[in-house]
């Protein structure tokens, strides 16, 4: 929950600071922007999307697809492996 919390933070700011506006003017696009253009942390606005989407004023329905965490490991098993012995 603390994530999720300081991303939609995180998420608020980003939109103020580069595209001067406040979460009631959020569109698709923007949330599209801001998923593909950051860390694998930002997914954790999704529930903070769902929440503005009880807005019943709100035109559109947004969206905040799961985004699943890209890894790579630093080494392979057989590497590690060697290194152990």
């Amino acid at each position: 929950a603390k994530q999720d919390i300081t991303e939609a933070g995180k998420l608020l700011i980003w939109l103020r600071d580069s595209h001067g506006i406040a979460a009631g003017e959020l569109r698709q696009a923007h949330i599209d922007e801001y998923l593909s253009t950051g860390p694998s942390t930002r997914k954790h606005i999704r529930n903070f999307v769902r929440w503005l989407n009880r807005d019943s004023t709100r035109r559109g329905h947004l969206d905040a697809p799961v985004r699943p965490a890209q890894s790579t490991p630093m080494i392979t098993q057989a590497e590690r492996i060697e290194l152990v012995r």
